[in-house]
């Protein structure tokens, strides 16, 4: 599958239906004929399961989050409270759909991860410091995924959410 000049990226939904529908019919407004979607669909004490129907009949290039990791990895009682009512409000075929989906989607064009393509909870554009602060890549005392192996990863273009 071969990204396109123009196309649509959606990531971090959580849950909120509403705002789905409303950006998907800006993008169709728009005439973005592709969209692709970078993951964490589900988790927050919204509408998973609306979320869920309207993502199901809608397909897309979609890779996983970590959420969407949770939600198929944790035992209910493990999870987070957002994660477990999410869990709660999703048929199986919801999480078994989760569970089909790859962490890193590679397209002629483009490359889509959530977070980083080695690691779901990694910062791309962003570092933490020893003491939980966020901070731009690259400053000073803070850890994440170097900048250099950021520049040095891939050719081709690379989408990411933009907290990551």
């Amino acid at each position: 599958m071969t990204l396109p000049d123009r196309f649509a990226a959606i990531a971090d939904i959580h849950g909120n239906a509403d705002a789905l529908e409303t950006v998907l019919a800006r993008i169709d407004a728009m005439g973005l004929g592709m969209v692709v979607n970078l993951g964490d669909m589900f988790s927050g004490p919204l509408a998973a399961g609306e979320t869920w129907e309207i993502l199901r009949a809608r397909p897309m290039p979609t890779v996983r989050g970590n959420h969407d990791r949770y939600l198929i990895t944790q035992a209910p009682g493990e999870m987070g409270p957002s994660d477990r009512v999410a869990h709660d409000q999703l048929p199986r075929a919801a999480l078994d759909w989760l569970r089909s989906l790859p962490m890193t989607l590679e397209l002629e064009g483009g490359f889509l991860c959530h977070a980083t393509p080695g690691a779901d909870e990694t910062y791309w554009l962003h570092e933490v410091d020893r003491h939980g602060t966020v901070h731009p890549a690259g400053a000073r005392g803070s850890r994440g995924i170097s900048t250099g192996w950021r520049r040095a990863c891939c050719s081709a273009v690379i989408l990411t959410c933009p907290a990551s």
